[in-house]
């Protein structure tokens, strides 16, 4: 039996401050919900003194080191397996947890046992709705994304409905905040690991989806993100990297584009 609520697990590469940012947001949702909740963070290879900024800001705080970027996927998977929670939370280091985040997600997964992956509100700092949502990817959405309808849909498809405060199912959430329960982690597996960076936590959906989990977004799990502040110090070319995952995605679950 679990004896924590939620292991909540950040990879850091020279983003201290938004860390311990994060870090501070965790802690006191945990605290004023009352769930037991621990924090891993996993140092993908920081060169810019990171993980002793880390530690002098949250001692108790455990920090799983790696020597180089070794992705996100690499990244979750060391620190996963060590989580003890109940529940699993994935968070980015550009994200803020507003009061009652945590409170919510575990309420919807108590409320509804086949619920498997579930995605927080995102935010803006000033309150506006961002995409927090997505259909999985098809021949469909790849002539959406190509076509004068993109935006529309983004707008549309993407973010909480007006008015829907109760979870609702979607194909896959955003990996800014996504929480896995732990069985359906022990059923599904860690992150594939052959996605360096994108298209992990969408295909981590798609699993969770084939083997009959729900996936819901839980609008009453607010979390204000920083949109790519996270990534900003990146080593790889994103977009290369952006098409490269998309093409094993495709190519791991279809084969070939499906419509």
């Amino acid at each position: 039996m679990n004896t924590l609520d939620f292991s909540v697990i950040l990879v850091n590469w020279n983003t201290a401050d938004l860390t311990c940012r994060a870090i501070d947001s965790v802690l006191e949702d945990a605290n004023h919900s009352n769930l037991a909740t621990e924090v891993l963070v996993v140092d993908n290879g920081s060169t810019e003194g990171s993980v002793e900024a880390i530690r002098a800001n949250h001692p108790g705080i455990e920090i799983l080191e790696n020597t180089l970027n070794l992705g996100f996927a690499r990244a979750v998977n060391r620190a996963v397996w060590k989580a003890t929670g109940e529940f699993i939370l994935l968070l980015n280091t550009d994200a803020i947890l507003r009061p009652g985040a945590l409170a919510a997600f575990k309420s919807a997964f108590d409320g509804e046992p086949q619920i498997g992956i579930a995605g927080g509100a995102l935010i803006s700092p000033d309150g506006s709705k961002q995409n927090c949502v997505a259909p999985f990817p098809s021949l469909v959405t790849e002539l959406i994304n190509k076509s004068l309808l993109r935006s529309f849909a983004r707008r549309h498809r993407s973010k909480v409905p007006d008015g829907v405060t109760e979870p609702f199912e979607v194909d896959s959430v955003i990996g800014a905040s996504l929480a896995i329960r732990g069985k359906t982690l022990a059923a599904i597996g860690g992150l594939d690991e052959r996605f360096f960076f994108f298209f992990e936590e969408t295909d981590w959906c798609y699993q969770c989806h084939k083997l009959g989990w729900k996936v819901v977004c839980v609008p009453q799990a607010m979390v204000e993100h920083g949109q790519g502040e996270s990534s900003k110090p990146v080593l790889v070319d994103t977009r290369v990297e952006f098409y490269r995952s998309r093409y094993r995605y495709f190519q791991k679950n279809h084969g070939k584009l499906k419509t």
